[in-house]
C-alpha cells in the first residue's frame, strides 16, 4: 500500500474530485458532521466564521452568515467557488494557514477540520496561535485519531496524507498550550476516527 505515499499518487490526490472521494472513504458522508458543526457552533446571523484548510469547502453550507475559507491548493478553491456559486456572503481565498494578512479577531468563530495532523509541532502552534488571535468567541478543531481499533482503520487511515497523527494526549497538550478546551467528543466516521475540541480562545 505505500504506492497511496508515491509522488504520483499525491499529484491525484490534488484533484479535487479524487481528494472527495478518498475524504468519502475515510470520513463517510459528511452531513452529520455538518449537524454537529451546527450545533457547537451556534452561528448567530451576521457573524463571521473562519475555515481554515477548508479544502474543497465541505462545511461552507453550515454557515448561515459571512465565510470565509482559506486553503493552500488553488484546485480546491477554484472548486469550492463552483460547488458555491450563488452562495451569497461565502469567499474561499488561496493562502497558507499561518493567517498573516487579517487583523486580530476578524472572525466571531472558526473551524480547523483535519488538518493539524498535516503540521509539525513548531508550525502547528504557529497556526493554533493566529487562529486564536484572529478569533473572537469559539473554534472547532477535529483530527484523526493514530488507532482506529477495526483493521480496515487500521490499513486505511496510515495513508493519509498528514505525517503529524498524534496520540490523544499530545493532541490535547498541543491545542491546551493555545485555547482553552470546553468540550472533546470521539467518534467513528466511517473508516475514521476522529476527535472533536470546542475550544474558546485565550
Amino acid at each position: 500500500m505505500r504506492f497511496l505515499k508515491q509522488p504520483r499518487m499525491q499529484a491525484w490526490l490534488n484533484h479535487p474530485t479524487l481528494f472527495n472521494a478518498w475524504r468519502n472513504l475515510l470520513d463517510g458522508n459528511r452531513a452529520e458532521m455538518r449537524r454537529l458543526l451546527r450545533q457547537v457552533l451556534d452561528l448567530q446571523p451576521g457573524e463571521w466564521l473562519l475555515d481554515v484548510c477548508c479544502g474543497t469547502g465541505d462545511y461552507a453550507a453550515i454557515a448561515n452568515s459571512k465565510y470565509v475559507g482559506l486553503d493552500l491548493n488553488p484546485n480546491f478553491i477554484a472548486f469550492a467557488w463552483r460547488r458555491h456559486a450563488g452562495s451569497n456572503g461565502k469567499t474561499f481565498i488561496v493562502a497558507d494557514a499561518t493567517l498573516d494578512n487579517f487583523a486580530p479577531k476578524s472572525f466571531d468563530k472558526a473551524l480547523f477540520i483535519n488538518a493539524l495532523h498535516h503540521f509539525p509541532d513548531d508550525l502547528a502552534l504557529r497556526i493554533l496561535r493566529q487562529v486564536s488571535r484572529l478569533t473572537k468567541s469559539r473554534v472547532v478543531i477535529v483530527d484523526l485519531m493514530p488507532d482506529p481499533g477495526h483493521p480496515l482503520r487500521r490499513l486505511l487511515v496510515p495513508l493519509d496524507r498528514g505525517d503529524y497523527v498524534r496520540p490523544l494526549e499530545e493532541k490535547t497538550a498541543l491545542i491546551s498550550q493555545v485555547f482553552e478546551i470546553e468540550k472533546q467528543h470521539i467518534y467513528s466516521a466511517r473508516v475514521a476516527k476522529e476527535v472533536m475540541y470546542v475550544c474558546r480562545p485565550r
